[in-house]
């Protein structure tokens, strides 16, 4: 069985997706995964499409940086300044 998906949201050709993740997928465990779901040749979402739990996302992103492998452009240089902007004023 699969994420059970909350939220989605197109994202090119795909799919970004917030839910119960596969491994606990009906949510009793209470921890969320975030999934980029990218389409096969077929159109249909491919069954190994990356999921990760929500409580790593920020380390994921920090990691990419210090190894030098996050490249952001002006754009998403500007979502992430708000979304931190966001976060400080709470």
């Amino acid at each position: 069985m699969g994420m059970t998906v909350i939220y989605r949201e197109p994202y090119d050709d795909a799919e970004l997706r917030i839910g119960w993740p596969s491994w606990d997928p009906t949510g009793q465990h209470g921890e969320k995964s975030i999934k980029y779901a990218y389409r096969r040749s077929d159109g249909r979402i491919a069954r190994s499409s990356p999921e990760t739990p929500m409580r790593i996302l920020l380390d994921l992103l920090v990691f990419a940086d210090r190894c030098g492998e996050l490249e952001l452009n002006e754009e998403q240089l500007n979502s992430l300044r708000e979304l931190l902007a966001r976060h400080e004023s709470r």
